[in-house]
């Protein structure tokens, strides 16, 4: 069985302890490696200093370089204690320390290293200094070419739990369906593929059918398919997944940016702030 290989950011947080857990959950079915990375987000001011300031900058420099080999040695440890303290049983485990912003890093990393999956920890919400780039779940999302499963509580995903993919009658990137195709058969999972109808109005009679068909073309095993009007209503999707008894919430992000996501916000972000299940998404890059 090919060795996959799932990337944890972490922070030390609860949440980023919590997509830990989960990840260790789905490694261990899957036959995966995980990755654990944690980023410093480390900006070192760049202004000219004169001439006078010269041994005033370099006795900074010093006590700068001290306190990021201390830094680095803490963040190694509290790496080597969660490695020590939850039971990854044979999975192999690789510990990364990097430094720079956050979406960069990411970036960086995954151009460097063959990652399947990511897996983290989510608050779901969005500070003030994230407005125009969104949290980092939704950045990722953004950056990765791979399926990203944002968590806010660890909760156990394992063979035949149900997963909830919501679509529209649209034209998605096969590489997007097809990394969430994959994942749920990996986990052996139950996959309720629903068209979301955004607005009052009559649906086509071969809808059902051309959902059928979007199924099997994407390599779905084991699926029913259904049709639901959401009208931007997010309580609704609460009360699908319910009634289908979702562990998974997946669904295809957009990806929008900058000024874009500010005025008119992400629906992967709504979803996550919304939700308390684990969220499935890929970019439809």
């Amino acid at each position: 069985m090919k060795t996959r290989n799932i990337l944890v950011p972490i922070d030390f947080g609860k949440e980023s302890k919590a997509g830990l857990a989960t990840a260790i959950d789905i490694a261990s079915q899957i036959n995966a490696k995980i990755h654990l990375l944690h980023i410093i987000d480390e900006s070192r001011p760049s202004d000219f200093q004169p001439d006078a300031d010269m041994i005033a900058k370099e006795a900074n420099e010093n006590r700068h370089e001290h306190f990021m080999v201390e830094l680095i040695g803490k963040k190694n440890q509290q790496l080597q204690s969660l490695i020590t303290n939850y039971d990854f049983g044979e999975l192999e485990v690789l510990s990364n320390i990097e430094f720079g912003k956050y979406d960069e890093t990411i970036e960086r990393f995954l151009s460097k290293n063959p990652i399947d999956l990511i897996v983290m920890g989510t608050t779901g919400e969005t500070n003030i200094y994230e407005w125009f780039t969104g949290n980092h779940a939704t950045q990722t999302v953004r950056l990765a070419e791979v399926p990203v499963l944002a968590v806010k509580d660890y909760q156990s995903i394992g063979l035949q739990s149900n997963l909830l993919l919501m679509v529209e009658l649209k034209d998605y990137s096969k590489e997007a369906i097809r990394s969430i195709s994959q994942f749920a058969t990996l986990l052996d999972m139950n996959v309720h593929i629903v068209y979301i109808k955004t607005h009052a109005g009559l649906i086509s009679d071969n809808v059902s059918e051309h959902i059928k068909t979007f199924a099997k073309n994407n390599n779905f095993k084991k699926f029913t398919t259904s049709v639901a009007e959401i009208d931007g209503d997010l309580d609704q999707i609460n009360t699908l997944a319910k009634r289908v008894s979702a562990d998974v919430i997946a669904c295809v992000s957009e990806g929008d940016s900058g000024l874009i996501r500010f005025i008119f916000g992400s629906d992967t972000e709504k979803i996550l702030n919304e939700t308390n299940l684990p969220v499935l998404a890929v970019s439809d890059k």
